[in-house]
């Protein structure tokens, strides 16, 4: 089984400090011409784009031994992934609200490993998300593509 926790609190203009000490972006003076929380772009502390604070992954997988030599083997890989927001001016509209993936997978291995068969799927609770996104201000557009739907398969497999 395969179980990872990585973390992420990176943000746009962050330096590295120890805790409640003021990074030098923090306590520069502001320069005419600098830009402002009303214009638009990238400001010092947006979160860094499809950069999630937590992505876990666990993948677990069973072997069954049978009597005729062959193999029946279960797996279930089930990532989450936390929020995150799909460009670097963090637009609302964007925010990717936290996915829960499963993707299971069945297999059958012949005996002596001469053939194996495999059914499975991706995103079997058809978890729809935005995959990427823009944000345009010239032109007043937001637009964004959204993840693959449910997908099933199938796999014969020979081995020569």
């Amino acid at each position: 089984m395969t179980i990872a926790l990585p973390w992420n609190s990176a943000a746009v203009g962050q330096q590295a400090t120890s805790p409640g000490e003021q990074s030098q972006a923090d306590s520069a003076p502001q320069q005419q011409g600098d830009a402002s929380m009303l214009d638009a772009g990238t400001t010092a502390g947006d979160r860094l784009p499809k950069t999630p604070h937590w992505k876990v992954n666990i993948s677990p997988r069973y072997t069954i031994d049978l009597d005729n030599g062959g193999q029946l083997i279960a797996n279930v890989d089930y990532t989450y992934t936390s929020a995150l927001f799909n460009n670097t001016e963090n637009t609302p509209e964007l925010r990717r609200d936290p996915v829960h993936l499963v993707n299971p997978s069945i297999i059958y291995r012949a005996p002596g490993n001469r053939w194996s068969l495999t059914a499975g799927g991706n995103n079997v609770a058809n978890q729809r998300y935005l995959t990427t996104g823009q944000f345009q201000p010239g032109g007043g557009l937001i637009y964004g593509t959204y993840s693959r739907p449910a997908e099933w398969n199938a796999k014969l497999g020979v081995t020569f």
